[in-house]
């Protein structure tokens, strides 16, 4: 009768050791601390400065955990940090490594970017070289230090001065202002009445606009036709002025001919002139001679040549009568 209790007794202790080991192992998993089971890739990675960052520190791609950081080291001036990664994240080895911080607490973590899809994903022994140092809070302070030093409290003062007035100024004219916005919003409102009629006008406007654009296409096309044609006919004027040039260049020499001929027929028109006014001087002198014959006797002509021992025979007046006269 004893032993039944004492087995129960032990079956539940073994079902409360069993959900214990349970619950252990999934606050492994969420601590990081058994990250390494499944497919995992171990790279490596240097930092110039690691601060803050420890041993199972997250390691997050577009803040979802990939991995985690198994261990630091340190190589000379440089942070070693070796990475555990799950191979279905495929990241390649182009991929950026930074240190940012989870908190203001000083927690760190190293968050991954990726650059590209096209290099080689990262396998074990790989080591990320494009990193990126973080910035510390102590580091932004002593760079802002020298700035502090050289400012000049007077002048501060002057600044807070010069804020003061403008507030009051501001504060002056703060009915003006609201009189301004109210105006402005009252005009909005009335455009915001115009813009349903704009909005019912503008396509037509635009089909109008259309329609110019169109008709000032065909208008420039009929232009270019006519720049043509006219570039055309100027052609041919310019071929025709050429030819024209090219008949004058003649004329000098025709005219040079003209002229010699001309010098050439002057002095036969000169003795031509002389010979026409030597005949007409003949001519008048034989008029002359035929009206002295005209009243001349025919007997007194054979006496004077029949005394000068000429014989002359002429016809007598008879002859010329025919044969009746003869008888």
């Amino acid at each position: 009768m004893s032993r039944t209790p004492s087995r129960s007794n032990e079956i539940r202790v073994g079902l409360l050791l069993l959900v214990a080991v349970a619950v252990f192992g999934w606050l492994s998993v969420q601590i990081g601390a058994l990250r390494s089971f499944g497919d995992t890739v171990t790279v490596t990675v240097r930092f110039a400065d690691a601060a803050g960052l420890v041993a199972d520190s997250a390691v997050k791609v577009a803040g979802v955990e990939v991995g985690g950081v198994k261990e630091l080291e340190v190589d000379f001036d440089a942070a070693v940090a070796t990475l555990v990664l799950r191979s279905s994240a495929g990241l390649r080895s182009d991929v950026r490594a930074e240190v940012r911080a989870r908190s203001l607490l000083g927690e760190k973590y190293v968050a991954l970017v990726p650059i590209t899809e096209t290099a080689p994903l990262l396998k074990d022994g790989d080591t990320i070289t494009n990193t990126v140092a973080p910035v510390e809070i102590d580091q932004i302070i002593a760079s802002i230090g020298p700035l502090l030093q050289d400012v000049d409290p007077a002048e501060i003062s002057q600044l807070i001065s010069s804020l003061a007035t403008i507030a009051e100024s501001l504060a002056a004219n703060s009915d003006a202002l609201a009189a301004d916005s109210a105006t402005l919003l009252k005009r909005l409102g009335e455009l915001a009445e115009i813009a349903p009629i704009l909005k019912e006008d503008i396509p037509a406007l635009l089909a109008e606009a259309r329609r110019l654009a169109r008709h000032l296409d065909r208008t420039a096309g009929k232009a270019d036709g006519l720049v043509d044609e006219l570039s055309g006919t100027a052609k041919k004027a310019n071929d025709s002025l050429d030819k024209v040039d090219a008949a004058l260049d003649g004329v000098p020499a025709l005219v040079a001919d003209a002229q010699g001929v001309v010098d050439t027929l002057e002095p036969s028109a000169d003795d031509l002139a002389r010979a026409l006014a030597s005949s007409d001087e003949a001519v008048a002198r034989l008029e002359t001679i035929l009206k002295n014959f005209e009243n001349f006797d025919e007997e007194a002509l054979r006496r004077l040549l029949r005394q000068e021992g000429v014989l002359v025979r002429l016809r007598p007046e008879v002859e010329k009568k025919g044969p009746k006269a003869r008888k």
